[in-house]
């Protein structure tokens, strides 16, 4: 019971109680020790200081326990490691099982090892140890990982070929991989083909289907299949959510998106850090600087700190949102918590500054910018520059205006005076039409 809520401390005074009962552990109790240790995250030191104890104690090291101890060591990435376990499981006559091999797999296809892996798969053919469905399914997210897709569909058709029936994992992990690419077609043609074959979606199978019309930018299909998943009695976990999110950010769909919001809050749904930095950025992309502001108070109530990321959206949203007034109140309430602004925050106030055609003050934040050692990307830079370019453009030609004014004033004077004797001339004539007229 206290392995399963990984209560570790309690865990340990129930093996105390043991010893001093006189009841010697067994197998099963060193994989329970050494399971709830890695999930608790202690050192690999730590966790290999328990196997030695259960050791010293005489207690047989089976092939469960090289097990939990070889996956806690791959999950560290120490597969070194691992193999050194296995050399040592044959060095005690223990031949390893399909089960080893296939966390070794795994783990080796992770870490993008695909020539370890091989490798691994011709050894057990070698000792006759049978592939299993997990080791298929190991080989499929390897490969897919990897972009090579062509090698993880023949795999899957492999499977048939051996007489092992693929099962939602193969399908879905395959989709998963399409997905991450924005190979929506792909995914979609695998999940119809999964149906065709009578394996039943699940809730991954779902997740990953519409994670890959969103990352495609086909939000409607992402919702068509979000309904489908509904109506056959799934409810959706708030990776479904945040993928419907991003598909609706990506088209710049603000009403839809806060409808998502608003359906996770009424379903009590509690979003990641992920989930609110996609709402952030959606909200400030639209210049929805209310809304921004209301999902950083969420993002406060399930105990979340804002990070450098999330205010600078808050501040491309009340830029885009024409709020140049509130910037400098975000930036100091950045600052009083200890947060920093970098590139990315004087280049939103300084963009947003030039939509306002305030050049001093985007100067400004230039300058202090500047100090702080943070240099602005390259159309920023081009920006900056060419605004210095038309200011001093600007100056040089009401210099030349101003040249031209003097001389024009000097030219003009000189012809009036010439001039003078025929101007006297004509508005006495004209002053003495005028008496005539009167006479």
């Amino acid at each position: 019971s206290s392995n399963i809520n990984y209560r570790f401390d309690e865990a340990e005074q129930v093996f105390q109680e043991m010893s001093k009962k006189q009841i010697e552990p067994d197998s099963v109790t060193s994989c329970i020790l050494i399971n709830l240790a890695h999930q608790r995250g202690f050192d690999a030191g730590s966790i290999w200081r328990i196997f030695c104890d259960m050791e010293e104690q005489k207690v047989f090291a089976g092939h469960e326990v090289f097990g939990v101890l070889i996956k806690a060591f791959c999950q560290r990435g120490m597969l070194e490691e691992g193999l050194k376990l296995m050399a040592e499981m044959e060095r005690r006559s223990l031949i390893p099982n399909v089960t080893i091999y296939n966390i070794m797999i795994d783990s080796f296809g992770k870490a993008f090892m695909l020539e370890e892996a091989e490798g691994l798969i011709s050894e057990m053919k070698a000792k006759g140890v049978q592939m299993s469905v997990v080791t298929y399914n190991s080989l499929i997210a390897a490969y897919a990982n990897q972009g090579q897709f062509e090698t993880a569909e023949a795999i899957l058709e492999e499977m048939f070929d051996k007489g092992l029936k693929p099962t939602v994992q193969s399908y879905t992990t395959l989709m998963t991989a399409y997905g991450r690419r924005a190979l929506s077609e792909k995914a979609s043609a695998t999940f119809v083909r999964m149906k065709k074959n009578g394996v039943s979606p699940n809730i991954v199978s779902y997740s990953a289907l519409i994670h890959a019309f969103a990352e495609s930018g086909w939000h409607k299909k992402a919702e068509y299949a979000f309904q489908n998943m509904l109506r056959e009695g799934f409810i959706p976990t708030v990776e479904i959510y945040t993928s419907l999110l991003h598909g609706y950010r990506q088209a710049g769909d603000v009403d839809n998106v806060k409808r998502i919001w608003k359906e996770m809050r009424q379903q009590k749904c509690i979003g990641t850090r992920f989930t609110f930095n996609v709402l952030m950025d959606a909200f400030a992309k639209q210049g929805c600087y209310a809304e921004a502001r209301d999902v950083m108070y969420e993002f406060n109530k399930i105990g979340c700190k804002p990070d450098r990321k999330t205010y600078n959206m808050l501040i491309n949203a009340y830029a885009r949102g024409f709020r140049h007034s509130k910037l400098p109140e975000i930036l100091k309430e950045m600052r009083e918590k200890g947060i920093h602004p970098d590139s990315f925050t004087y280049t939103t106030l300084i963009y947003s500054l030039f939509r306002v055609r305030d050049f001093s003050t985007a100067f400004k934040y230039h300058e202090e910018m500047c100090m702080e050692n943070q240099l602005p990307d390259e159309l920023t830079y081009r920006k900056l520059r060419f605004i210095l370019d038309e200011k001093l453009e600007v100056r040089a030609q009401r210099n030349m205006q101003a040249v031209l004014g003097l001389q024009r004033k000097q030219y003009i004077p000189t012809t009036r005076t010439n001039n003078r004797k025929h101007l006297w001339e004509r508005r006495k004539t004209q002053g003495q039409r005028v008496l005539s007229f009167r006479k």
